[in-house]
């Protein structure tokens, strides 16, 4: 037994070390297309090979060595016991690829049903029954949202997570397990999970609101990571925090400030998300804009057309950065211009041309109200190819799942069998 479990490492490494070695020249070469596809298919022959080898072999030395007494049983029992642990361990390292895809489903087939519909008009229905004004519907509906109603559970006033694997949070604390909206569908899981954060919160006042006939729009800032929304009363948009409400602190969310969220940390970049899904820039409502022009250059200062632009914003978050969603392409020129409130950004870069990736990146101050250039270089990146490792070690940990899962087959089936 101890010289399968040997064969059984010296294998894994040999696997991997060759899959290894086949990304590495697939990705850091000019190969694609389908000489892509079939390189792989040819890396992973070696797979199956030492798997049919090693089963074949431990099929037979466990035909041998297997026998009924004690000391044999409690061998085998801790042999499989490890091979459980093993696939119980690749699995959870797997968790963050495939628990979002798992959890879509259930979300979608709960939040489209047409009893959940008619719970949120159900529910809608009693706080605005005796209200017939914009006005008083959006404070009604407000209340529900306040922090000592427990009607839904406010996740960023709890410690940390002791398991956090998106979309899934686990607490020591109500609600002990949180399971979060996956982007921006699905707002009515809401009413099933009854937690979550600024996201949440105004994706579900949208659709209780919109519920109530009020028009509504969603207010989304990536940048600086904060969601709220808007209400249309009287002709003008309201702005409305419902992840605010606090009513015994004399929070009640309603006709915020917009210049609030620009004095708590600068703002980039926003857009107006509406029920029926179309989307609307609204950052000059909230910050002034700067013109930032950007020109982009190989190294031989010529300009460089179709280059990938993306704007990380360290506005509230210095050390990671966010994602302000602003992208464009590069035109003939090798310019791109956007519209941008001020703070700290790094403007990035990026390109892939004849099987090689070029990249550059520039960290900027901007001030209000000016027109910027900055220029990028773009230079061939010889460790693009390693942002795709997280791809690459879930194939790897699938694979060994598959053997793993065959192996506990063969140990149990044999083991029976004797």
């Amino acid at each position: 037994m101890k010289d399968i479990k040997v064969d059984l490492y010296y294998r894994i490494i040999f696997v991997f070390a060759i899959l290894f070695i086949t990304f590495t020249l697939i990705k850091s070469s000019r190969i694609e297309g389908y000489l892509f596809y079939l390189i792989l298919l040819i890396s992973a022959l070696p797979l199956a090979n030492e798997m049919y080898i090693f089963l074949t072999n431990t099929k037979t030395n466990l035909k041998k060595s297997i026998n009924l007494n004690s000391r044999e049983f409690l061998k085998n029992a801790i042999q499989i016991r490890n091979v459980v642990l093993l696939i119980a361990i690749v699995f959870i390292f797997q968790s963050p690829v495939y628990l979002p895809h798992i959890m879509k489903y259930p979300m979608e087939e709960y939040a489209q049903s047409e009893a959940t519909k008619s719970d949120l008009d159900e529910l809608v229905k009693n706080l605005t029954f005796d209200f017939s004004d914009d006005t008083n519907k959006t404070k009604a509906i407000l209340r529900w949202f306040d922090r000592d109603s427990k009607n839904i559970h406010f996740i960023l006033d709890r410690n940390n997570p002791l398991i956090k694997i998106y979309p899934l949070h686990i607490y020591a604390s109500k609600p002990y397990i949180c399971i979060r909206i996956i982007g921006h569908e699905n707002p009515l899981w809401i009413l099933k999970s009854r937690c979550g954060a600024c996201d949440e919160y105004a994706m579900f006042f949208m659709e209780m609101a919109n519920a109530a006939n009020l028009s509504v729009r969603s207010i989304h800032n990536h940048g600086e990571d904060h969601n709220w929304d808007e209400v249309l009363i009287d002709g003008k948009w309201i702005v409305i925090d419902s992840s605010s409400v606090h009513l015994k602190n004399n929070q009640d969310g309603f006709n915020k400030s917009r210049r609030s969220f620009e004095r708590s940390f600068n703002i980039s970049h926003m857009y107006a998300l509406y029920p029926n899904g179309t989307t609307e820039d609204v950052t000059f409502r909230y910050t002034n804009l700067s013109n930032l022009t950007i020109i982009v250059i190989d190294k031989n200062k010529k300009p460089v057309p179709d280059v990938s632009i993306q704007v990380i914003s360290n506005n509230r978050y210095p050390k990671n950065g966010r994602d302000t969603e602003i992208s464009c392409i590069t035109d003939s020129e090798g310019v791109c211009n956007i519209k941008i409130g001020g703070g700290n950004y790094t403007i990035m870069g990026d390109k892939k041309d004849n099987g090689y990736y070029f990249s550059a990146e520039n960290t900027i101050t901007l001030v209000e109200n000016e027109n910027i250039n900055t220029q990028l270089m773009l230079r061939k990146n010889y460790f693009r190819w390693l942002q795709d490792i997280p791809a690459y070690l879930f194939i790897f940990l699938l694979c060994l799942e598959l053997w793993l899962i065959i192996l506990l087959y063969e140990y149990t089936k044999n083991y029976i069998v004797e």
